[in-house]
């Protein structure tokens, strides 16, 4: 049995949660047996580090099912980010065919991208 993790994806085994009962998911929120994921009450967008979290999480997992196939990782992220709250670009799936290292381009002009080395980026402006 697990406990997803609704603002990324990502799943836990319930196990985890035997003594402390809460632990922190790479995308920054709390998630905890009783009651299940919590979110702030805000309705801001999620910063950078969550956004680059949705993005490698969601790429490592599809990358990983279909034998590395950038184009579903790329569609795959934008699910991931749009559950999470963060708004797409209007253009993003022509914006992302263009350069296969830009996984997303969301509308306030930030795109994610994943450099040769491995490191993620968020990079300004785009387009």
């Amino acid at each position: 049995m697990s406990i997803k993790c609704p603002q990324c994806g990502t799943e836990f085994d319930v196990t985890l949660f035997t003594f402390d009962r809460r632990i922190r998911c790479d995308c920054g929120a709390w998630v905890d047996l009783a009651s299940g994921h919590r979110t702030s009450v805000s309705t801001r967008v999620p910063d950078e580090e969550a956004l680059l979290a949705v993005c490698r999480n969601t790429y490592n997992r599809v990358m990983a099912m279909a034998s590395g196939n950038v184009s579903a990782a790329q569609l795959a992220i934008a699910e991931q980010l749009r559950q999470a709250g963060f708004e797409l670009h209007d253009d993003n799936e022509e914006l992302i065919a263009r350069l296969p290292t830009i996984l997303a381009v969301l509308a306030d002009g930030r795109s994610v991208q994943r450099l040769g080395s491995g490191e993620w980026v968020v990079l300004r402006d785009y387009g």
